[in-house]
């Protein structure tokens, strides 16, 4: 770590930087199982989904200003043990209570671990290195969605039990804290060269970037985005592996292939956005969801449930929500530059609650076709589009 070689940072810093991935995806196919296992509706296994994501959001705002105080080292070491318990409680849950209330606690130690990473390559690297670090990062990152619901439901085929996965990523996270504890130094410039950081008033902060107006409209365009990927999270194993019976293990091939779409759609974004605005650009994704939705709900009244009648519709939101996602991210923390930390806190912690409690409401109603999916994705994607619309309107009726 000391002679700050990029390659060598992104090796010791991998296992932790898809915790939050891995402890997400692996479980996805799982929740059949689950909700058979307990006894339980849908409904209410969804949660053991939707909690972690409000564990990760609600980490962020945490977690961000305890690695500045106490260092990068003693956080990432006392999240990565928070991760491995409580996924080890999640594992030897005997009610559904128990695992959901462990579920929130494995998503704040997951999110530990990815907020001190980001830290970390902040305090070792600069300028145009910090942005080779972050993108190698986001290359790491992209892994486990591909491969953790392959695992997840390969693993429940072989132990015919969804414990198993739990046991897994609880041994996943012994191994990071392994390397963490071997091979990762100190980083946080408070302790490494005795440089005081600045006071500041974390509270006042957060009040400056929730009632600034373009945070509150690109956050929003960014929840309404995103939350049609957690619906696909909750809603397609239920659909897939209940009703369609598709093996656990063939589903993760879906999920994968329905992750690689919105992955490109990412890339394309940021070579359109060198053509077109950002505005531009989220609403062209804007009509993409749109359209995804409408053709998932003619599918639905038309024919009945198969699995081409939510991959194919799906796999047009999903690269709609790949367009729209990172310029939404960087317009809502485009004026906090001075705390982009903090704001980059916020953002992910209103984004990721927010999806979850709607997912949440919405998995309330009986999943038997992908009527509640297209609808509340209809609904969503036609206000992002109009929202856009207007903002983009009132700039340009401010230029002189």
């Amino acid at each position: 770590m000391n002679n700050k070689n990029i390659s060598s940072v992104i090796l010791i810093l991998s296992p932790s930087i898809v915790l939050v991935a891995l402890g997400m995806d692996i479980i996805i196919p799982c929740i059949p199982a689950i909700a058979k296992s307990f006894d339980a509706p849908f409904a209410l296994a969804q949660w053991v989904l939707s909690i972690y994501f409000i564990g990760t959001g609600i980490g962020q705002i945490v977690i961000g200003p305890l690695s500045d105080h106490y260092g990068r080292r003693k956080i990432i070491l006392g999240s990565i043990i928070l991760f491995i318990c409580s996924s080890l409680a999640c594992a030897i849950a005997d009610l559904i209570g128990y695992l959901i209330a462990a579920r929130l606690l494995q998503g704040i130690g997951a999110c530990g671990s990815t907020v001190v990473v980001m830290a970390v390559i902040r305090d070792l690297f600069e300028d145009k290195n910090t942005s080779r670090a972050y993108s190698y990062v986001n290359s790491v990152t992209t892994l486990a969605p591909m491969l953790a619901p392959l695992l997840g439901g390969s693993m429940l085929i072989w132990f015919n039990t969804w414990r198993s996965s739990f046991y897994f990523v609880a041994l996943f996270g012994i191994f990071a804290f392994l390397i963490n504890y071997w091979y990762l130094i100190e980083t946080n410039p408070k302790f490494t060269l005795a440089i005081k950081p600045e006071t500041r008033n974390f509270i006042h902060d957060y009040k400056e970037i929730l009632t600034n107006s373009e945070f509150q409209i690109f956050t929003f365009c960014a929840i309404s985005g995103l939350t049609g990927l957690f619906l696909f999270f909750s809603i397609s194993p239920i659909l897939m592996i209940d009703k369609l019976d598709v093996a656990a293990n063939v589903y993760g091939y879906y999920f994968a292939f329905n992750f690689i779409v919105y992955f490109i759609g990412n890339i394309l974004s940021a070579r359109s956005q060198n053509r077109v605005s950002a505005d531009m650009t989220i609403q062209i994704g804007s009509i993409f969801i749109v359209c995804g939705a409408l053709l998932m709900l003619w599918w639905n009244y038309t024919f009945s449930l198969s699995i081409a009648g939510l991959m194919v519709p799906t796999s047009i939101l999903s690269f709609g929500i790949g367009l729209i996602y990172g310029p939404c991210m960087s317009k809502a923390m485009n004026p906090f530059k001075h705390i982009a930390g903090t704001a980059s806190a916020c953002f992910g912690a209103v984004l990721y609650c927010s999806c979850a409690l709607i997912v949440a409401i919405v998995m309330q109603y009986q999943i038997n076709s992908t009527l509640p999916f297209a609808i509340t994705t209809l609904c969503m994607g036609s206000i992002n589009l109009l929202v856009v619309k207007i903002h983009s309107y009132r700039i340009n009726l401010c230029k002189p």
